[in-house]
Parts: C-alpha cells; sequence; structure tokens
C-alpha cells in the first residue's frame, strides 16, 4: 500500500500536490512500514531531513518534504 500525502507548494497559488512517499524516498521507505507511534525511530533508517520538489502544477512552487511529515504519515498508517 503506498503513503500519498497531500502538501501545498510555496508558491504564489498555494498548490496542493499529491506525493507518494514510498516513490519519493525510495528504499529508505520499506522499514518504516507499519511502525507503531511508540517505536523508536532512532532505530531506522534515516529519512533526509528534508526533500524539495518542483510543484507538478505550477512552474514556480516548490514542496518541502520533512523528516517530521514523513514520520507522522508512516506513524498514521499503523
Amino acid at each position: 500500500m503506498t503513503t500519498i500525502i497531500k502538501i501545498k507548494c510555496n508558491g504564489p497559488g498555494k498548490c496542493v500536490n499529491e506525493i507518494d512517499l514510498e516513490k519519493t524516498l525510495g528504499d529508505r521507505v520499506s522499514a518504516y512500514k507499519g511502525i507503531k507511534s511508540s517505536q523508536d525511530l532512532s532505530e531506522l533508517p534515516p529519512i533526509p531531513g528534508s526533500v524539495v520538489l518542483d510543484c507538478r502544477i505550477c512552474a514556480v512552487g516548490k514542496v518541502i518534504i520533512t523528516r517530521e511529515m514523513a514520520e507522522q504519515a508512516f506513524r498514521g498508517r499503523a
């Protein structure tokens, strides 16, 4: 099951982008599947502090995915 999160870009239109975390973060995500909120995340492979992507809708905005956003999304699936 993929983990899709919606994030607004920082452009003037604040476009909402749907981001597939598994596709964006690659192999690191397999260890995070099904984690419990009480599980110690320091034992898992590191997720980058942030990932910056171009907005898929407008030409000027950037979509910023933080580690905290990714961890929260994976916890929400557990």
